[in-house]
């Protein structure tokens, strides 16, 4: 592999090979920038997908804390414990969840156990679809995904699409005061799209920012590695032609302090050596 390597580079001009390997070195350099400010920006959206997520089960809780027959516990951190009543209250409107829907600025909702359908139905919402109509959910059933993760876990933080949005929401459970039986489901919804879209156009800028750079670096990078190779071809031009005993060539570079200059002093070594050489050469042959 070294070897085929190296006869690869072998066949490449050197300034060619130094301006590419710069170039990709750049690109490398600009893509880690781009992808660890995308992943900490995806980071950062789920924490404030989750932060949004408890603010807002926070202002629904204490809404319906406010209606007759609803007790909510509160944890010392602020967070809502559990949402506790002796009897779900019915809802005739959409009353709780609009107000719920205005101070939080997302959707709310809730479910009502239904034992004729083993499930849990939606009773009252603040979805609305784009011709002013209410959202139905769909019913959650007994012992299904979400009322199992309740069971066991309480409140429930996850994602759902409701007509065709996707949302980070809430399954808070309404339980019997004297029981563990659930009773309701207090649903709040953070929409997707309002925190990814904060991700999305960050990304988007850096990109055109990045691209702006990385054409920039990069026109700079050929430019200075030409710059900084350009003595060698020049050099070898100057060997070739001392090799062919074109020894009154002028030998550049001499007065560089870096190693160009030290191949450049070298050469003229060989050059006045090799001067001498055809010098004591032509005298022998005049004898």
């Amino acid at each position: 592999m070294r070897g085929l390597a190296s006869r690869i580079l072998g066949r490449i001009p050197m300034t060619t090979t130094i301006a590419a390997m710069v170039v990709t070195a750049v690109v490398l350099s600009v893509g880690a920038v781009v992808i660890a400010v995308y992943v900490n920006l995806s980071a950062n959206s789920d924490a404030v997908a989750r932060s949004s997520q408890q603010s807002n089960i926070r202002t629904a809780a204490t809404v319906l804390g406010g209606m007759g027959g609803i007790q909510v516990e509160w944890t010392e951190e602020g967070d809502v414990a559990s949402i506790g009543t002796w009897v779900m209250p019915r809802f005739y409107n959409d009353d709780i969840t609009d107000s719920i829907g205005r101070i939080s600025g997302e959707t709310a909702a809730i479910f009502a156990w239904n034992a004729e359908t083993d499930s849990f139905e939606q009773v009252t919402t603040s979805m609305v679809d784009s011709d002013g109509n209410r959202i139905v959910q769909d019913p959650i059933p007994a012992n299904g995904e979400i009322h199992t993760q309740i069971l066991e876990n309480g409140a429930l933080f996850t994602e759902t699409d409701v007509n065709g949005e996707h949302y980070y929401s809430v399954y808070q459970p309404i339980t019997y005061l004297s029981g563990t039986d659930v009773l309701g489901l207090l649903y709040v919804g953070v929409s997707q799209d309002a925190i990814t879209a904060v991700v999305t156009d960050t990304m988007n800028l850096l990109m055109i920012v990045a691209g702006i750079a990385l054409a920039v670096m990069c026109v700079v990078s050929i430019f200075a590695s030409r710059l900084i190779a350009r003595p060698i071809p020049i050099l070898s031009g100057v060997m070739g032609r001392i090799a062919q005993n074109e020894f009154d060539v002028e030998v550049p570079y001499t007065d560089r302090k870096n190693e160009v200059g030290d191949m450049a002093r070298a050469v003229e070594v060989f050059r006045e050596n090799g001067q001498k050489v055809a010098a004591m050469t032509e005298a022998e042959a005049a004898r």
